[in-house]
């Protein structure tokens, strides 16, 4: 895979999470271990009013499908039915002996794909584009940079894959260095295609060396007691320029259904930076905070407490309404690769991106200096 370690949507690193075993008074009884699982979410779970989830009636209509006597089958599958309601990216079911369960169904990428892809056809996507795009290209393990030419304009765009916000393995120090190499380049291309998040205090030291100024980018409350309606007030979410800063160039950033997690909270920072364009598939809808427990019967889950808020104060909705959260947050440009390109050296998504920023430079040399990269 030449170097390039993919996070993929299954195995998303969480923020801030904590393992823990349900007490007493819960048994290890099928209909304790739903007790426990159903009441866990219901003191933790931060979502359910901007999702308008009636929990109680969930758990009426899932409990009247176990008994004392209901075997682990059965079980199973009654609390992937309950965890099914929730349709959140980040929560999910580790059952010993079972597949694991995540309440949004694990999405193909390539639409003309017969089967889920697989690592070698992802990796293929990545040497695509160091082969084919980037003039010359260096690569750390986790992430890679390198400089492409555009055809039309004398123009440079800096292009740079990250791949997570791993805090044990990401080097902010690559990404100085990166943009030290792209001093010279007219606009930059931020590639998070597969990116399954990491550390909140990576993703946001990664954002502020593209920051333009201070900007708040999304406000949070995390859940903090028994009622649904207990939360912490106001947290801010904010990026600053800091390290190596190209705040002021135009800047496109890739996304596609594996975006997830503390990925998709960068694409919010970045949207709150003037010419910026997010181009691709709609993201995961894994945006919450986690924390993992474990049930009486030693099977594992994830509840999540945050809730996010743009930055008036209302709830984070998408155009038609609904809280991203299990959606996913829709590209500015809607494209998606096919497989049978990628085999053939041709990355749709990049192209096209590359395609605008011509045009937004032709506009500009056209004595448009204020046309948008959104146009």
């Amino acid at each position: 895979m030449r170097g390039i370690k993919l996070l993929f949507f299954m195995s998303f690193i969480w923020w801030g999470c904590t393992e823990e075993w349900l007490q007493e008074p819960y048994s290890s009884s099928p209909t304790g271990v739903f007790d426990a699982v159903w009441e866990e979410y219901d003191q933790t779970y931060g979502a359910f009013g901007a999702k308008g989830i009636n929990w109680d009636s969930c758990r009426r209509v899932f409990r009247a499908r176990l008994t004392p006597e209901a075997n682990s089958d059965t079980l199973y599958n009654v609390l992937c039915g309950l965890l099914r309601q929730l349709n959140d990216g980040h929560v999910q079911l580790i059952a010993n002996g079972y597949k694991r369960f995540y309440s949004v169904p694990i999405p193909t990428i390539f639409p003309d794909s017969k089967y889920y892809e697989n690592a070698s056809e992802i990796s293929m996507l990545f040497d695509v584009i160091k082969s084919r795009y980037l003039s010359s290209y260096v690569d750390s393990g986790n992430c890679f940079y390198g400089i492409i030419n555009l055809k039309t304009v004398p123009k440079y765009i800096g292009y740079l894959y990250i791949s997570g916000f791993d805090r044990e393995s990401f080097s902010t120090d690559f990404i100085d260095r990166a943009n030290m190499a792209f001093a010279h380049c007219a606009g930059l291309i931020i590639d998070l295609r597969f990116n399954g998040g990491g550390s909140s205090e990576v993703l946001t030291a990664v954002a502020n060396r593209y920051a333009d100024q201070k900007r708040i980018f999304i406000l949070s409350k995390i859940r903090n007691g028994r009622s649904h309606n207990d939360f912490t007030s106001f947290i801010s979410h904010i990026i600053r320029p800091e390290g190596v800063n190209l705040g002021q160039k135009p800047l496109v950033v890739l996304v596609n259904r594996h975006t997830a997690s503390s990925a998709e909270h960068f694409v919010l920072a970045m949207r709150a930076r003037p010419h910026t364009l997010i181009v691709g598939d709609t993201t995961a809808g894994a945006l919450s905070t986690v924390v993992q427990r474990i049930a009486p019967n030693g099977w594992e889950f994830r509840t999540c407490p945050q809730v996010l808020y743009d930055t008036t104060g209302q709830l984070l909705r998408n155009a038609d309404g609904r809280y991203p959260d299990g959606i996913g947050l829709p590209p500015d440009l809607y494209v998606r690769n096919m497989l049978k390109e990628i085999y053939r050296g041709y990355d749709r998504v990049m192209a096209t991106t590359l395609n605008y920023f011509e045009d937004y430079f032709n506009e500009i040399g056209r004595n448009h200096p204020t046309y948008s990269l959104k146009h």
